[in-house]
This record gives C-alpha cells, structure tokens and sequence, in this order.
C-alpha cells in the first residue's frame, strides 16, 4: 500500500498541468474561477507574451489547461473585463483572440485590498 501511495504521488509530481493559484487574485477577480484565469494568463504573461504583455490562447487552450469550459470562460472573461483587470483585443485574419491584464488596475485593486496607499504600489502610477 505505501508503495502504491508514493508510485502515485511521484506520478502527480510528474504531471505538467499544475497551475499556481493566486488567492489574492481570486478575491480582486471577484471568485476562484477568475482567480485561476487570472492566475495562468499571470503566468504565461511572464513565459510566453508578446513585448507589451498581450497573451494569445485559443478556448481550448484555456479549458486544456484550467478545466474552464467555454461557458466558465466566457463568463469569467466578462467578469473580468466588467473590473477592468482584463484587457481583450482581437487581431489579424483571421481574428484571434489576445488577453492581457492591466497592471494599473490590478495593482489598485490590490492596494484597496490590502489597504496599502496607492503610491507604494508598483503600477498605480
């Protein structure tokens, strides 16, 4: 049985589909569902983005790699873009779908949460 429990953890270390959750992003986002969009756009804004931070990920990217439907990301997206955090541009032919967040308003939302003045805070400026 010990044998069976450390083949399967060792098993799930293996596994490349884990996601750091931020949970503060979560409660900026407005839920968990948010706070994991926020959380894997945050990482790969830092592995994978163009020069001015915009991410390309199709629907399916998304639901691959958080669980999200198209449903959940839609109303995430929404949620998101409603708080500002989420900036959304289509580009090309045919159009794809980009996503960045806006640091200034995160970063003011942080600061609100954490009831630090807005100007010791990287973004807000």
């Amino acid at each position: 049985m010990v044998a069976d429990n450390e083949k399967f953890h060792k098993e799930l270390a293996m596994d490349r589909g884990v996601i750091t959750f931020y949970k503060v992003l979560a409660e900026i986002g407005g839920g968990p569902l948010e706070g994991l969009f926020l959380s894997q756009l945050a990482y790969w804004a830092n592995e994978d983005s163009e020069e001015d931070g915009w991410v390309y990920k199709t629907q399916e990217d998304w639901e691959n790699e958080t669980m999200l439907s198209r449903y959940q990301q839609e109303t995430v997206r929404r949620n998101l873009r409603a708080t500002g955090i989420l900036e959304e541009k289509r580009v090309g032919i045919p159009a794809v779908l980009r996503y960045r967040i806006n640091h200034v308003v995160l970063g003011q939302k942080l600061a609100d949460i954490k009831g630090i003045d807005n100007e010791r805070v990287p973004y807000t400026r």
